[in-house]
């Protein structure tokens, strides 16, 4: 039963930070930031998916998968 306790807090740990991401992209598309002649990097769809990573990572972090985390990030900078 912890087990299954586990995967749902993870799944609405990961479901919060993905609507927050979306709550950020809407914000932004509505002030008008992502469009028209000054329009600046990122929208609903990016920060949606950078809540999703970063959801993700936080999990992985209090899960103890931090030498993961640094592999995937040396991996990473190397390419």
């Amino acid at each position: 039963m912890s087990d299954l306790l586990s995967e749902w807090e993870a799944t609405t740990r990961l479901a919060i930070a993905a609507l927050m991401g979306l709550g950020v992209g809407l914000k932004r598309e509505w002030s008008g930031h992502t469009s028209g002649p000054n329009a600046r990097f990122a929208g609903l769809r990016t920060f949606f998916l950078l809540g999703c990573l970063g959801g993700a990572a936080g999990l992985l972090l209090s899960r103890g998968f931090l030498a993961a985390m640094l592999a995937g990030l040396a991996v990473a900078s190397r390419v």
